[in-house]
C-alpha cells in the first residue's frame, strides 16, 4: 500500500483475468489506475466506477503499447498537475464505494459502500428486468 500511496499513477495490465485485486488496492490507496483493456474496469464494474473514465484514469491501449506506437511513460507525461491532481481527487471520492464500511459502528447511512452498491444494483437489475 505504500508504493501505491506514494504514486501518481498506478499500471494496472490484466493478469490471470481482466481485473486483479491490486486495481482496487491502488485507488483505495488514491492511486491513479492505468489500464490497458477496457474489460479491466469500464465494462465489469459499472456500478462501482462512474461511466466518465477519463475523470479517475488513464486507458492505453495495450495493442498500442506492444506495437510500440504508444509509450506509456510519453502518455503519463502528457497529463499536467493540474489534471491529475483532478483525477486523483475523483479517485479518493470514490473511495466509500470501493469498500465495506464496519456495520458495527454508528455512521451516516446514507454513505454507500461496496456491500450498498451491490445491493442497489441487483435491486435496480431485478426491478428492470420486471419492468415490460
Amino acid at each position: 500500500m505504500g508504493v501505491f500511496m506514494s504514486s501518481m499513477f498506478c499500471l494496472q495490465p490484466p493478469g490471470d483475468t481482466f481485473t486483479r485485486k491490486s486495481v482496487f488496492d491502488s485507488m483505495v490507496a488514491g492511486c491513479i489506475p492505468v489500464f490497458f483493456c477496457s474489460e479491466s474496469a469500464y465494462t465489469q464494474y459499472r456500478w462501482y466506477l462512474p461511466s466518465n473514465f477519463n475523470k479517475f484514469s488513464v486507458y492505453i491501449p495495450e495493442k498500442a503499447v506492444r506495437e510500440k506506437t504508444v509509450r506509456i511513460e510519453d502518455v503519463l507525461l502528457g497529463y499536467s498537475d493540474e489534471q491529475i491532481h483532478e483525477m486523483r481527487e475523483n479517485v479518493i471520492a470514490m473511495i466509500p464505494t470501493l469498500v465495506y464500511k464496519d456495520p458495527t459502528t454508528e455512521s451516516d447511512d446514507d454513505l454507500r459502500d461496496a456491500f450498498r452498491v451491490a445491493v442497489d444494483g441487483v435491486l435496480l437489475r431485478i426491478h428492470s428486468s420486471q419492468v415490460l
